[in-house]
């Protein structure tokens, strides 16, 4: 199965991102592009997510390397046990366009694993409690598990 799916044209300046990774820029990029969302805002994900959507369960990657590609996009840091910290490296916040969102560029997944979490990311999108803003000293209750409530079939 062949999936179109939008990423931030600021990514394809590298070409060789995995299904998971296109799948993981993709959601953030979906997120980034939601009304309210500044291009400097922090997103905190739950790990145990980031590591559904890079397939780490599934590959020999590991936990260290996982970020590995998105960290050439992203920073990203380890702020515990539980949650990724994420946000768009200041370099390419000057391809920002004036409305404060980046453009889109479209690539293509093949991975049917990678399929399957792409669908089931766009399900859980068309529910209004995907975005919590929280006070700073409230930010480890952000990461939300996704995969708690319905698990994806990988």
């Amino acid at each position: 199965m062949k999936l179109e799916i939008k990423i931030p044209e600021y990514a394809t300046e590298f070409k060789d991102w995995s299904d998971h990774e296109l799948v993981t820029l993709s959601f953030f990029h979906y997120c980034y592009q939601q009304k309210g969302i500044k291009p400097q805002t922090e997103f905190y994900v739950a790990s145990h997510d980031m590591m559904r959507m890079l397939n780490v369960f599934g590959s020999k990657k590991g936990y260290e390397n996982a970020f590995e590609g998105l960290r050439r996009v992203f920073r990203i840091g380890i702020t515990n046990s539980h949650t990724v910290q994420l946000s768009i490296k200041p370099e390419y916040l000057k391809t920002i366009n004036w409305n404060g969102k980046a453009r889109s560029a479209m690539v293509h997944i093949t991975k049917p694993s990678a399929v399957a979490i792409w669908f089931f990311l766009a399900g859980r999108c068309t529910d209004s409690y995907i975005f919590e803003d929280l006070e700073p000293w409230q930010k480890y209750n952000y990461a939300r598990d996704f995969f708690w409530r319905a698990p994806a079939v990988i």
